[in-house]
């Protein structure tokens, strides 16, 4: 079985991902971290690596080539990318919502080094915000799709207010029900 696990920036799209793997024992695959792992080499922020991707679609066909192949290998993984509930239509689609300021506040928090233009609060939310809209023309270019629109998804969760153990028990009592239907 494939999970797949999409959302806003700060929603916690990696860090459940990675716990409901590791409680499932399912492989963990993170289209996230190999786009970072990308801009990293090349000395970019993920805005400023996003941005180059626009006339690049082939770099986003290539992550989902190389995750759907991961995916078959595994047979069972927990996949956090934003198009994966797209090209893993039989998966469980979980989307995972937050509101933009609380969204905001987490990257903020983190740090993460690829990741410069956080360097307030206010440019974190500007950042997310001009990253999140260009991401759905993006993306939508290259799949034809809105990955925001929570209609696509099994399940949707508003993260804004829960930690991470009530995330993972929501999936885990919705994927009960998913396996019997």
């Amino acid at each position: 079985m494939i999970i797949t696990i999409s959302g806003l920036p700060g929603s916690g799209k990696s860090t459940i991902a990675k716990e409901l793997a590791a409680r499932l024992n399912y492989k963990h695959l993170s289209g996230g971290d190999m786009q970072r792992q990308l801009a990293q080499k090349r000395g970019l922020s993920i805005h400023e690596y996003d941005k180059s991707l626009a006339s690049r679609p082939e770099v986003d066909k290539n992550v989902e080539k190389l995750l759907k192949q991961k995916a078959q290998e595994a047979g069972n993984a927990v996949m956090d990318w934003r198009m994966g509930f797209h090209f893993e239509p039989e998966s469980l689609k979980v989307f995972l919502y937050i509101k933009p300021d609380i969204g905001a506040q987490r990257i903020f928090k983190d740090q993460r080094k690829n990741e410069k233009e956080n360097v307030t609060l206010e440019e974190t939310r500007k950042m997310m915000q001009k990253r999140h809209t260009e991401l759905i023309v993006r993306l939508k270019k290259v799949y034809g799709v809105d990955f925001s629109d929570k209609s696509n998804f099994d399940l949707v969760i508003d993260t804004s207010e829960l930690g991470v153990e009530e995330i993972i028990n929501k999936i885990l009592k919705f994927l009960k029900n998913f396996r019997k239907a």
